[in-house]
């Protein structure tokens, strides 16, 4: 059963990021991107909406790919052959802050 959600504000000074905690998967929200964060035993699985696309493969060609490499942050691109919405990152979970911390940056130059 799905616990119901509560929100909780992330980067306090400029609540960029409004959090909806589920029991299996969390749902960042901004007033471009949404994120859906499904929390598996050891791994999670990213995925990434803005502005209603699924920005995954836009995102390896601006670069933010070299971006999480360079914070050493192993990942991986998983999804159904042919079907662009089902793409995700999946990386650990110990991995997710930083991967959160980059995406957040690179938001906010892009702006």
């Amino acid at each position: 059963m799905l616990v119901q959600g509560y929100m909780i504000f992330i980067m306090e000074e400029n609540r960029m990021w409004q959090v909806q905690k589920k029991e299996t998967f969390d749902i960042w929200t901004n007033n471009v991107c949404t994120l859906k964060i499904k929390h598996l035993e050891d791994k999670c699985r990213v995925y990434v909406d803005y502005r209603g696309y699924n920005a995954i493969m836009p995102m390896g060609m601006w670069g933010f790919e070299e971006e999480i490499q360079d914070r050493k942050i192993e990942f991986e691109i998983d999804g159904e052959k042919g079907k662009f919405k089902s793409l995700s990152y999946v990386m650990n979970e110990n991995d997710l802050n930083w991967f959160l911390y980059a995406l957040t940056l690179c938001y906010l130059f892009s702006c």
